[in-house]
C-alpha cells in the first residue's frame, strides 16, 4: 500500500493518490485473479522477475479493501501500514495531513 502526493503545474492544489499493489510469483496467478475478480483492478506481468502483480488506484476499490481488511485483519507491520493507509483514505482532502502519514508510512517500511 502506497501513498503518493502529486503536484501538477496546471492545478493549484496537490492531489492525493493511494495505491494497492500485490505481487506474487507466476505460480500464484490464481490468487491475484481472485483478488481482481473480487475487488476490481488490473493484473500485470513483470518479465524481469517472472511475477504477476495486482494494482489499483481507484477510490471505489479502496473502499472495498477497507471493508474487507477491517473484517479480516492483516498481521504485524502490514497491519500498521494498513492503518496509516486507511487513515489517509479518509483524510485524502487534507494534503498536509496525508503528507505526514506518508512520511510515517515510509519510516515504517524501512
Amino acid at each position: 500500500m502506497q501513498i503518493k502526493i502529486c503536484k501538477r503545474k496546471n492545478r493549484p492544489k496537490a492531489e492525493v493518490r493511494l495505491q494497492v499493489q500485490i505481487e506474487l510469483m507466476e505460480q500464484s496467478l490464481y490468487l491475484l485473479t481472485a483478488v481482481k475478480n473480487s475487488f476490481a483492478g488490473n493484473l500485470y506481468f513483470r518479465k524481469k522477475t517472472k511475477s504477476y502483480y495486482y494494482n489499483s488506484t481507484s477510490f471505489l476499490v479502496y473502499k472495498r479493501f477497507i471493508q474487507y481488511l477491517d473484517r479480516y485483519n492483516l498481521c504485524s507491520n502490514k497491519y500498521k501500514e494498513y492503518v496509516i493507509w486507511r487513515r489517509a483514505y479518509f483524510y485524502r482532502t487534507d494534503v498536509a495531513a496525508v503528507a505526514a502519514m506518508k512520511e510515517t508510512l515510509s519510516v515504517l517500511k524501512k
